[in-house]
C-alpha cells in the first residue's frame, strides 16, 4: 500500500461518520485488493455501527485475505449483529449467524431467541441451529476453558434467563433447540427447571422431560445424573433416572455413583420403582469397571424393584461380571430363593475365584438343593484354603466332640463313614483324640481308641496309643496293642515287641497277634456318603443340628 493511501486510511479512521462511512463502504467494493484491505481495517478500527453493517452485508463475498484481516484485527461486528439477525435480508442474516459463531458472540443469545420465535422471520430454523451451536460453544467455554471468560458464572446465568423465558413459551414456537440449549447450561439448582419438573401441567414439562430422557449431550447426561444425590429432587427427575437405558447414560450414571460416597445417593435410589437398563441388553454392563458394576448392583438392590427383576441383574453379574461384582452378586444371591436361584448357585460354584465359591458354599445347605452335601464334601479337598474352610463351616455339625459323644450309639458302618467326614471337617480332631486318649477315665480312653480307628487317625495319634501300652488297666493295654496293628510303623512295632512280654496274658496275646498281623478284625469300610445323609443328619447320624 502506498504512503498516500496509507495516510488517507489513517485520516478516515478518525473522520466523522457522516462522510467517511460512504467512502469506506465504496472502497470495500474496489477492484484493488490493497484498497479493499485498507478499507476493511479502517472500518474495523472505527468501531462504527454503520461500518460494521456494511462489512456484515458483504461477509459472504469476502475472500480468504479479508477474513485474515478480520482475525488479525480481532474484528467484532457486534454493533451490527442485532439488526442483521432481526432484519428482513436473508443473506445478511446468514452472514450474521456465521459471525456470531466465529467470534463467540454470547451476547447474541437473546437476539437469536427473538428471531426464532418470530413467525415472520425469513429463516427461524437457522436461528434455532445457530442458537444451539452458540450455546454449545458457551458450554465448552464453561467446562473446558474457564479462564477465557471474564465472569463465566454471570454469563451462564444471564444466558439461562433468556433461554428459560423462551422455554416457558415453548408451546408457541415448539423449538426443541431452545430446550436442549437451556438444559445444557442448567444445573440441578436452576429454579426454573425445578419448577417445570415439579409441575406436570407446565407447558414445557413434556418437552423438558423428553429431552432429559433422550438427549445424550454430556451436559444433559450429567444434569440428569446429578439429581440422584440432590437433597430434594423433583419426582419427575427420579422417573427419568429410572427410565433411561441408553449406554452413555448408564456409563455416566454408574461411574458417578462409583466415584462418590454412597449415602447421599441411597435416599433417592429407594424412591425409584425400577431401572430400565436392567431389562435391556446387558452387554454394556460387561464393559464397565468393577466399581461401576458394583454401583449397578447396589442401586438395584436398594431400589423398589421387584425381587424377580433384581434377580436378573444378580444373575448376569454373577456369571459375567468383573471379580468384585461377582463376589458381591454371590453375597446378594443369599437373599433370593427358588429354583432359579438354586440353579444359579450350583452353576456359579464353578467360578475360578475361590472367594466366589466360598460365598456360595455357605448358602448350599440352607437352599436344600439335591446333592448339596456331596458338593460340600467334594470341596473339602479343594486346592483353595478359603473353599475348604467354607465347606468345613457348612459341615460344622460333623465335629469331633459331637461325633464322640454319640459314638457308642452309632452302627459300625456309620462310625466309619461319618468318621471319615469328621476327619476332613474338624481340624482339631487329632488333637482332641490325644486329649481323650490321655483321659483319667478308662471308658473315655477305650472309646477314643475305637474312635481313632474309625476316624482313620491312628497314625496321627500313635504316640498317645503307644503310651496306653503302659496303662494300669490290662484291657486298655490290650486294646491299644490291637489298634497299633493298624499303624505298621517301626516305632509302633517296637512298642508291640515290648508289650509282647507283658505279664497280662490278654495283653501279651494281643501284642503277638498284632505283630503277626492277626488282628481278628476287618478294616473299616471306605467312606461313602449314605443316600440319606443330609441336613439335619438325624436320619443317619443322631446328632442335633448345629446352630
Amino acid at each position: 500500500m502506498s504512503d498516500g493511501l496509507q495516510k488517507t486510511f489513517e485520516f478516515l479512521t478518525s473522520a466523522s461518520d457522516e462522510w467517511a462511512a460512504p467512502l469506506l463502504a465504496a472502497a470495500l467494493d474496489s477492484p484493488s485488493e490493497a484498497i479493499r484491505d485498507g478499507a476493511l481495517r479502517t472500518m474495523l478500527r472505527r468501531r462504527s455501527g454503520s461500518g460494521q453493517r456494511e462489512i456484515l452485508r458483504r461477509l459472504h463475498i469476502l475472500g480468504p485475505r479479508a477474513r485474515r484481516v478480520l482475525e488479525e484485527e480481532q474484528g467484532s461486528l457486534a454493533l451490527a449483529l442485532r439488526d442483521a439477525v432481526l432484519g428482513p435480508d436473508l443473506q445478511t442474516f446468514v452472514n450474521a449467524c456465521h459471525e456470531i459463531l466465529r467470534n463467540h458472540e454470547f451476547a447474541s443469545i437473546g437476539t437469536l431467541i427473538t428471531a426464532l420465535e418470530d413467525p415472520a422471520h425469513p429463516n427461524p430454523e437457522l436461528a434455532a441451529r445457530t442458537l444451539a451451536a452458540l450455546c454449545e460453544q458457551l458450554y465448552d467455554e464453561l467446562h473446558r476453558n474457564h479462564r477465557a471468560l471474564a465472569n463465566p458464572e454471570l454469563l451462564r446465568i444471564r444466558s439461562l434467563e433468556s433461554l428459560e423465558a423462551s422455554v416457558r413459551r415453548f408451546g408457541l414456537h415448539r423449538r426443541r433447540e431452545v430446550v436442549e440449549s437451556y438444559l445444557r447450561l442448567a444445573d440441578r439448582e436452576t429454579a426454573g427447571l425445578l419448577e417445570i419438573l415439579g409441575d406436570p401441567h407446565n407447558g414445557a414439562y413434556l418437552a423438558v422431560c423428553d429431552v432429559l430422557s433422550r438427549n445424550q449431550h454430556p451436559g444433559i447426561l450429567r444434569l440428569v445424573v446429578s439429581f440422584l444425590d440432590a437433597p430434594l429432587p423433583p419426582s419427575g427427575a427420579l422417573v427419568i433416572l429410572g427410565r433411561r437405558a441408553d449406554p452413555e447414560f448408564l456409563r455416566t450414571l454408574l461411574n458417578q455413583v462409583a466415584q462418590h460416597e454412597w449415602t447421599p445417593f441411597e435416599r433417592n435410589v429407594r424412591r425409584i420403582e425400577a431401572f430400565a437398563w436392567v431389562y435391556c441388553d446387558q452387554g454394556v454392563l460387561g464393559t464397565l469397571s468393577d466399581a461401576a458394576q458394583l454401583a449397578a448392583l447396589r442401586m438395584v438392590l436398594a431400589s423398589r424393584m421387584k425381587r424377580q427383576q433384581a434377580f436378573r441383574l444378580v444373575a448376569y453379574l454373577l456369571c459375567h461380571g468383573q471379580l468384585a461384582a461377582r463376589r458381591a452378586a454371590a453375597r446378594a444371591l443369599a437373599d433370593f430363593a427358588g429354583a432359579e436361584a438354586n440353579a444359579l448357585a450350583i452353576e456359579a460354584l464353578g467360578d475360578v475365584d475361590a472367594e466366589v465359591q466360598s460365598i456360595l458354599i455357605a448358602q448350599l445347605r440352607s437352599r436344600g438343593v439335591p446333592g448339596a452335601l456331596q458338593q460340600l464334601i467334594d470341596r473339602l479337598n479343594s486346592p483353595h484354603a478359603l473353599v475348604r474352610a467354607a465347606a468345613r463351616e457348612s459341615l460344622s455339625e460333623f465335629s469331633f466332640d459331637r461325633y464322640l459323644s454319640l459314638y457308642d450309639s452309632l452302627t459300625p458302618e456309620t462310625r466309619a463313614s461319618t468318621g471319615e467326614l469328621v476327619r476332613q471337617v474338624d481340624d482339631e480332631a487329632a488333637s482332641r483324640l490325644h486329649e481323650e486318649l490321655r483321659s483319667p477315665v478308662r471308658a473315655r480312653r477305650l472309646r477314643a481308641l475305637a474312635a481313632a480307628e474309625s476316624l482313620g487317625l491312628l497314625a496321627e495319634v500313635e504316640s498317645s496309643v503307644v503310651a496306653l501300652l503302659a496303662d494300669s488297666d490290662g484291657f486298655t493295654r490290650a486294646e491299644a496293642a490291637r489298634r497299633l496293628a493298624r499303624v505298621g510303623t517301626p516305632s509302633a512295632r517296637a512298642a508291640l515287641e515290648v508289650a509282647s512280654v507283658d505279664a497280662t496274658p490278654m495283653v501279651k496275646e494281643a501284642a503277638l497277634q498284632a505283630l503277626a498281623g492277626q488282628t481278628g478284625e476287618e478294616r473299616a469300610a471306605p467312606f461313602v456318603v449314605p443316600a440319606n445323609l443330609g441336613a439335619p443328619l438325624d436320619s443317619q447320624l443322631p446328632m442335633e443340628a448345629a446352630s
